[in-house]
């Protein structure tokens, strides 16, 4: 029962820090463990969970 809650709890905090969403006009910066990692372009993209992997996504060009 406790095992299951833990998994539940530990899922519930994965599933949404794991993905992240990259506007048309921005570019996703990833840093791992506050170093650069890469550069994403537009788009859904998986990273790993917020302590491990953190995404800047600064505005680079106008959309017309």
């Amino acid at each position: 029962m406790i095992l299951g809650l833990l998994l539940l709890i530990f899922l519930l905090w994965i599933i949404p820090s794991s993905f992240y969403f990259v506007e048309p006009d921005e570019e996703g910066v990833v840093t791992t463990f506050g170093k650069f990692s890469r550069v994403t372009p537009p788009g859904l993209h998986f990273k790993f969970p917020s302590p491990i992997e953190h995404v800047h996504t600064p505005k680079v060009r106008q959309v017309r």
